[in-house]
């Protein structure tokens, strides 16, 4: 297949430059301790959130686990906005 016709996806891997902060923060993956400290919660409240379907699956690698960043940051991004919803007046 001609480079021209190679999708973006696979030639972008080969031009790291051009690849957008928000595509390389989705590739980061976090332990524990960091999604602890980003969203104030202790591992408990995590898990417990994890098992009521409130917050990110954690990834397996191995037998450890991290969270995909992009994920985390969704995750305060939505309760932002759901603050802002309650925030205002029903119609």
């Amino acid at each position: 297949m001609p480079a021209d016709r190679v999708p973006e996806a696979l030639t972008s891997i080969d031009r790291p430059a051009e690849l957008s902060n928000q595509s390389l923060r989705a590739g980061v993956l976090l332990r524990l301790p960091a999604v602890s400290a980003r969203v104030g919660m202790r591992r408990t409240k995590i898990y417990g959130l994890i098992k009521d379907g409130k917050f990110p699956s954690p990834v397996k690698i191995g037998k450890a686990s991290a969270w995909v960043d992009e994920e985390i940051t969704q995750w305060i991004v939505n309760l932002q906005l759901e603050r802002e919803a309650a925030k205002r007046p029903p119609r």
